[in-house]
């Protein structure tokens, strides 16, 4: 049926007061299952902040779900035709009295006849932001500054001084003395005996001596496996810039170079890491990782939350 452009530019008026000039009312939504995720390669693109990435996201749940998406937009055009019947009744009162052909239902004439110019006032919302909430990966907190370049079967054969792992020791804020005597070490007195550090560590320094001893690689990086809000990070990163890592996570001596990572053990105190000394990856993104070396149960090892602070 042919429309004047009095009722063209009605029509007009009427979709932008039900939808909106700028597609932020009354738009149909897609809807999907709690076991709907991103991709892991999606995950690291908006973990990273890579430019255009929700775009690319955009295009993908677009091609994967096209025919939902115009099943959805047709749904639309009927329920506004159906919230407007009245406007419609008014546009076809002149074909309906002087044609006697038409034999129509008016929903449906009006779908056919005025299906794309409603439709262009449709823009579905493609719900990233549940597919975002679904979503979860295995997150390492990494020190920067603090690489283990020794072996356990290489501690004594290479004769590891203490300048060898100051850094580490003074993180860990653990007696250096301890460790040199677990090693068996020879030279006792060139290992600083500090006494003030017992009962303070930030790990049982057995436990830190049995990390290095297990780990088999002159390379690691001192590493935390942690548990982070993906849809909060994604959306405030600067919120993380300052974290703590809660007592009680997992600790790992991690070559993800070669690798190859020592036995995990827990910290015994909560450790405050202030912006620029750590960085945040997912698992495996930077060259092997823990889950790769260990085939790790997600559930038990990424199982702390990181907690943001304000310096």
């Amino acid at each position: 049926m042919e429309t004047t452009k009095n009722q063209t530019d009605q029509l007009a008026n009427l979709l932008k007061d039900h939808f909106g000039e700028s597609c932020n009312k009354n738009q149909p939504q897609l809807y999907f299952d709690y076991d709907d995720k991103l991709s892991d390669d999606q995950i690291t693109a908006l973990f990273d902040g890579t430019e255009n990435a929700e775009n690319g996201i955009y295009d993908e749940v677009f091609e994967n779900n096209i025919d939902y998406i115009c099943d959805v937009e047709r749904q639309a055009v009927k329920e506004f035709i159906s919230d407007n019947i009245e406007f419609f009744e008014g546009l076809y009162a002149d074909d309906i009295e002087n044609e006697l052909d038409f034999d129509d239902d008016i929903s449906d004439q009006a779908f056919d006849d005025h299906y794309e110019t409603i439709r262009e006032f449709i823009c579905v919302d493609y719900d990233i932001k549940t597919l975002i909430n679904n979503s979860s990966a295995c997150f390492n907190v990494v020190v920067n500054d603090l690489e283990h370049n020794f072996s356990g079967w290489g501690f004594n054969y290479y004769n590891i001084s203490y300048d060898d792992c100051k850094g580490e020791l003074d993180f860990w804020f653990v007696n250096p003395r301890q460790i040199a005597r677990f090693f068996g070490k020879n030279d006792l007195e060139n290992w600083p005996d500090y006494k003030y550090r017992e009962g303070l560590e930030n790990i049982n320094p057995k436990d830190l001596y049995e990390s290095w001893l297990n780990h088999t690689t002159e390379y690691a990086k001192t590493v935390f496996t942690v548990s982070i809000d993906l849809a909060d990070y994604i959306e405030n990163p600067a919120k993380y810039k300052n974290i703590k890592i809660a007592a009680g996570s997992y600790y790992w001596t991690h070559d993800n170079m070669n690798g190859a990572c020592g036995t995990e053990e827990r910290t015994s105190r909560d450790i405050l890491l202030r912006e620029g000394t750590f960085s945040i990856e997912i698992d495996g993104q930077n060259g092997y990782g823990l889950d790769d070396i260990c085939g790790l149960c997600k559930s038990s090892v990424w199982d702390t939350e990181i907690i943001p602070f304000k310096v």
